[in-house]
């Protein structure tokens, strides 16, 4: 009886990274015939941005993190995780591939630096790479050392947790090394959340990714990423 229950749910993933597959397939041709289908346009401008004047020189922005979200509404697992990464020291830019809500983007003010509403093509990994190639076109992501990429794919659990996170992070963030995952998520697939340090100091390996994304976006529509989650 597991089997077939374990049949029906691994159909049922199917059912629906097949359906966003085929919504994703139409969208990114109409954006092609319109000839907007870039990281820019499919970002569109933020629809919050903590300050008017160039983020780059009103902003710290050593440590960054791209943050993924699929919600039209506040969650606080999403809320608790943002807040933990902001007292760890991360200024962040959040990414929503969904329409943002009022209430849930007055909660997102006071904590990031940006928040994008993005149509959702390439989920996760489709809004890590046009935050990234935006950032970088914007001359943002240069002055950034530590790079936080994660998403609201996981429960986040507040209080001692939380504190405990925090301080996991910003020990990171003193130390030498290449990169820290702390957390995995077996939903559909095992991933990772996944942050990438020290990029001005490691610049050929900042690079090293700029090049794959760019390989991606030459050989791939960003609707093909629908099934590298």
């Amino acid at each position: 009886m597991l089997g077939v229950k374990t049949g029906l749910e691994r159909i049922a993933n199917r059912a629906i990274i097949t359906s966003a597959l085929a919504q994703a397939n139409l969208t990114d041709a109409w954006q092609t015939l319109k000839g907007s289908n870039s990281p820019e346009h499919r970002l569109g401008d933020p629809a919050w941005e903590k300050d008017t004047a160039d983020p780059a020189e009103t902003a710290d922005l050593s440590n960054l993190c791209i943050f993924v979200i699929y919600a039209s509404k506040p969650s606080l697992s999403t809320l608790s995780y943002l807040q933990s990464l902001k007292d760890a020291g991360f200024e962040i830019v959040a990414i929503n591939n969904t329409t943002t809500s009022e209430e849930f983007l007055s909660k997102l003010k006071g904590i990031c630096l940006r928040v994008y509403n993005r149509q959702n093509i390439g989920r996760d990994i489709g809004a890590f790479k046009d935050g990234i190639m935006t950032l970088y076109a914007e001359g943002l992501l240069q002055r950034c050392k530590f790079l936080c990429l994660a998403n609201d794919s996981m429960q986040f659990v507040p209080g001692r947790n939380g504190q405990s996170f925090t301080a996991h992070v910003a020990k990171f963030i003193k130390e030498d090394s290449g990169a820290l995952f702390t957390h995995q998520s077996h939903q559909i697939s095992k991933h990772y959340q996944s942050y990438f340090p020290d990029l001005r100091q490691r610049h050929h390996q900042f690079q090293g990714v700029l090049h794959i994304l760019a390989q991606l976006q030459a050989t791939l529509s960003p609707r093909t990423l629908h099934s590298q989650r």
